[in-house]
């Protein structure tokens, strides 16, 4: 069987894994740029020492992974399902073999896993590791004890700040990295409070870079290697309310400012019983935000279908059930649906008709179940329903399109209910994106305030609230 020929910048990167870093990398490549192709060719290439060998994956992948490794290395690789390992005496030799499992069946599998002794583990979306008291965490931790190589992969292994990587990097390199405190005095900004300490910001973030790079990061942008690779046009798409919806949108949110301003008395005192209770309600408001636009998604997505005419494919991304499966059924001959319900082989299967059946236009796609690993590129077109937290999480979804093998430039579309939190967050998203790539890709400029995006949403709502009550809308 024909295998995958990979790029110059990919053979660049199995030759630094090789002979550089000894088998212990973090693959950070921008997403779309062939993390796992590079992973494989590295596997294939050093068979002789690396099987038996284990792909850690977030369950929506382990399909793709399972074809991946087919189509580029022409290796069968077994997907581990259930949580109820088989019998010993069902489990055949697995000394040359590659399996496949995700992050949430691990516990029950620990005992087989520690006795299939593998000399390679591939942690894909490293960043799912991020909490150490994460019981996932623990799991990824022991397997990974003794293993002799060891590649983590993730385009976006920081989504919000430096600390969030200590426990990829103490996994990947103990001796530079043994304490989290060090770590987390020298790279953030420490905060005492009542309840501790937190690590929000981060500070020397060229000096991470540098140390990050010789101990084995590997990290290229789409900009620095595929410059043929098509541009990406962003456009936001302002949507403004009627006057019915935005009273109601209105009134919720004059409902949680007052709440809010009960509640938190001062600003150093908050419990975390009522951070938690902000975030739930703040969270109410974005999902609002949502639903009251759902007549303009159907204008868009009306005009998109009128334009095209069956010749371009459109992502839909967004967050919440009742957003994305009533735009399914709205258009159910015409699109796929991927969210945490639609898992497994029924996934792969959807993937497959959107990939290849033309009268398949449409794919709606829930953000964290279906933003990161898929290869979608047959769609050219994203459009963000609602927006995510994070600055990461956009990139991720983007990248499902524009990606290694795309052709066509991609658009992407922000529909934004106008003066509501989505307005302010996608601003937000923007500037907290500095701070990644400060530490990622060397940049020095920008930075990121100290506030978390929650803390910074609540204050631009009261300014906007402000505004709204000068001009009386």
């Amino acid at each position: 069987m024909k295998r995958t020929k990979p790029r110059k910048y990919q053979l660049q990167a199995v030759r630094a894994i090789q002979h550089k870093f000894d088998g212990r990398a973090l693959l950070a490549d921008e997403m779309g740029l062939g993390k796992s192709l590079e992973s494989l060719v590295a596997l294939d290439r050093n068979k002789t020492f690396m099987l038996p060998a284990l792909v850690i994956c977030p369950a929506s992948l382990k399909w793709n992974w399972q074809h991946e490794a087919k189509i580029h290395i022409n290796m069968a690789a077994d997907v581990l399902e259930g949580r109820t390992p088989p019998p010993k005496r069902q489990l055949r030799d697995r000394s040359s073999s590659l399996l496949i499992i995700n992050y949430e069946i691990l516990t029950p599998w620990m005992d087989f896993l520690k006795k299939l002794d593998p000399q390679l583990v591939i942690i894909d979306e490293v960043h799912r590791i991020k909490s150490n008291k994460a019981i996932c965490t623990s799991n990824v931790q022991q397997i990974c004890k003794y293993t002799p190589h060891l590649l983590a992969l993730s385009g976006t292994p920081m989504t919000n700040q430096p600390a969030e990587l200590f426990t990829t990097l103490k996994l990947l390199w103990p001796d530079a990295f043994p304490s989290f405190p060090a770590f987390a005095m020298r790279y953030s900004n420490p905060e005492i409070n009542a309840w501790g300490t937190t690590y929000k910001g981060g500070r020397n973030l060229p000096e991470l870079h540098q140390k990050l790079k010789d101990l084995g990061m590997i990290r290229r942008t789409k900009e620095q290697v595929l410059h043929e690779l098509p541009s990406v046009s962003t456009n936001v798409v302002p949507v403004r309310l009627d006057r019915k919806q935005a009273k109601e949108y209105q009134s919720a949110q004059s409902n949680f400012l007052a709440w809010l301003r009960k509640k938190v008395k001062s600003k150093k005192k908050v419990a975390a019983a009522t951070r938690a209770q902000r975030l739930v309600k703040i969270g109410y408001l974005r999902r609002l935000a949502g639903e009251l636009k759902m007549a303009h998604l159907h204008s868009w997505i009306d005009n998109f279908l009128d334009s095209e005419r069956g010749e371009e494919k459109l992502i839909v991304f967004g967050i919440h059930k009742n957003i994305l499966k009533p735009l399914h059924e709205r258009y159910k001959s015409l699109s796929i649906l991927i969210d945490g319900d639609v898992g497994g082989k029924k996934r792969h299967l959807a993937l497959e008709e959107f990939r290849h059946q033309t009268q398949r236009m449409i794919a709606f796609v829930n953000i964290q179940a279906g933003g990161v690993g898929l290869n979608m590129q047959e769609a050219n077109h994203v459009l963000f329903a609602e927006l995510p937290w994070t600055p990461a999480e956009v990139d991720q979804a983007i990248s499902r399109a524009h990606r290694m093998g795309q052709k066509r430039n991609v658009q992407v579309y922000f529909l934004i209910s106008e003066n509501t939190i989505e307005s302010k967050l996608c601003k937000l998203l923007l500037t907290k994106q500095d701070l990644s790539e400060q530490t990622l890709d060397g940049k020095t400029e920008g930075g990121m305030s100290k506030q978390s995006i929650f803390e910074s949403l609540e204050r631009e709502l009261f300014r906007l609230e402000r505004k709204l009550s000068r001009t009386g809308k």
